[in-house]
């Protein structure tokens, strides 16, 4: 998915294709990825039916919560909310 890469590259060009592109991949392995029933992350389909050694799902929650992090760092700071964001 490269979200900060992506993020990256718009806030260095000023393109805002490539963060509306790294936006939709982002709503994509979000809705794929979260399991509203367990309230976390997998790190990816590997692990969806695959307890951890707690005999709990492992989660991806960490990884997710990291990448945030380096996205938010890298996006420009013009670009207020996202597209087909509800309204503020």
């Amino acid at each position: 998915m490269a979200p900060p890469a992506r993020a990256g590259l718009g806030a260095a060009t000023g393109d805002p294709r490539y963060l509306d592109f790294m936006l939709r991949e982002w709503r994509t392995a979000d809705d794929y990825l979260y399991d509203p029933v367990e309230r976390l992350y997998f790190r990816d389909s590997n692990f969806f039916a695959k307890p951890g050694p707690n005999g709990k799902k492992s989660s991806g929650a960490g990884a997710m919560a990291g990448c945030l992090q380096h996205t938010l760092a890298c996006c420009p700071s013009s670009r207020s909310r996202a597209p087909n964001a509800p309204p503020s």
